[in-house]
Formats: C-alpha cells, structure tokens, sequence
C-alpha cells in the first residue's frame, strides 16, 4: 500500500471503495475507520471474490485488515 492509498483510505470514511488484497483476494468495503497509529482499516463488507471467508452468524460484522495486508486501493 503506497501514502497514496493511505489517502485515499483516510479521505474516504463512510464510503464505498475497492480494496485489492496482497493475497489476491478483492474486496469492495464500507470504510468506517482508518487509524494510522494502529495500522488498520476497519470496514463493512459490501462484497468479496473470497465470499466464504465471511460467513458469520451476526448480519453486520465489521472486519479489521491491516495496512501490510492491502497491496492497492481504489474509489468503487
């Protein structure tokens, strides 16, 4: 993930955007919170190309991925 991606992470709270993970997977995330200081993103899941990573009993998760995870970000 470059500053770049950092930004458009940051600038992008309470929005949708396409998150393409280093191990391939693609994800498109509400953003609901980037902290810098923890290195994470924590987000609502609109879809994945790895659905059965998310099958869960509560409607609602949200997930945590860390920064070291994401390889690029992108407005949806």
């Amino acid at each position: 993930m470059t500053t770049a991606d950092l930004a458009v992470l940051s600038a992008n709270v309470g929005n949708t955007l396409r998150i393409l993970c280093r191990d391939g997977e693609s994800l498109v995330v509400k953003v609901i919170l980037v902290s810098e200081e923890e290195g994470d993103v924590i987000y609502d899941l609109v879809s994945s190309s790895v659905p059965s990573r998310y099958q869960t009993i509560d409607p609602h998760p949200a997930y945590r991925l860390s920064f070291g995870e994401i390889e690029s970000v992108s407005l949806d």
